[in-house]
């Protein structure tokens, strides 16, 4: 068991930073977006886009996981998905932006199916379930402090005008 677990230690490392970095940004960029001139529906609808880009790549990464390995989806999912936030700094026209947040979401999707695959298949046949159970513990923690430690900064930058 602990030969596993050292094993799949790394894996679940690079998913709790992507997770926590993405988090974090979650609650700030309906923010961000009102903010740069979008109306409330435009951001619904760009919400909604980040979602379909998601579901597209979750399947998509997966497959090209079980093709050509984890390592390719693991650095397009969290080197990819930074620089396309860095795109959001540029963002001048509705276009832009709509690519944007859609390349977010095909490429931010890239970290989590091939993780679970990839501990699906390391674990142990007899502690499969407590691997997936330490799995998403570990997800919902780093999702849990990314979201708080977001609101704590976004409610900070709202209240004293000096928001993004």
């Amino acid at each position: 068991m602990k030969k596993s677990f050292n094993k799949i230690a790394p894996i679940l490392s690079i998913l709790v930073t992507g997770i926590l970095s993405l988090s974090i940004l979650e609650p700030i960029i309906p923010l961000y977006l009102v903010n740069i001139g979008f109306s409330s529906k435009a951001t619904g609808v760009l919400i909604s886009i980040l979602w379909l880009g998601m579901i597209i790549g979750e399947s998509l990464w997966g497959w090209i996981a079980d093709k050509i390995g984890i390592r390719t989806p693991m650095i397009w999912g969290t080197l990819v998905s930074g620089i396309i936030l860095l795109g959001f700094l540029l963002a001048k026209g509705t276009y832009f932006v709509f690519i944007t947040i859609l390349c977010l979401g095909l490429f931010r999707s890239a970290l989590f199916g091939p993780i679970r695959g990839y501990v699906g298949k390391h674990a142990p046949a007899l502690k499969k379930a407590a691997f997936m159970g330490i799995l998403i513990v570990v997800s919902g923690g780093s999702k849990s402090l990314g979201a708080l430690s977001s609101g704590f900064l976004a409610s900070t930058w709202d209240t004293t005008g000096y928001f993004i």
